[in-house]
């Protein structure tokens, strides 16, 4: 895996709660949910490189004000899914 090395204010780190080890991760996952939010990535593909399972992504999600992208043509092509499944 490539690896960037970024320098961070200290008062940046500071602000985010970050220390030590966690920070790569945390900000890793902030990095996926922004993706997310931009609708470059799905839910399935934000929670592999979150490094989570689906259902702790949703949950890092829902901490940072984030909810599905989820929409009517989403809600129409499910419904027609289900109708070839019935």
């Amino acid at each position: 895996m490539p690896r960037v090395m970024i320098s961070l204010p200290d008062q940046t780190l500071a602000a985010a709660g970050l220390t030590g080890v966690e920070i790569s991760s945390e900000v890793n996952r902030m990095l996926v949910l922004e993706l997310y939010r931009e609708g470059k990535i799905s839910l399935g593909r934000a929670a592999e490189m979150a490094e989570t399972s689906l259902a702790g992504f949703m949950d890092f999600m829902a901490g940072h004000n984030t909810y599905l992208n989820y929409g009517e043509a989403d809600w129409q092509a499910d419904e027609e899914t289900l109708k070839r499944l019935m």
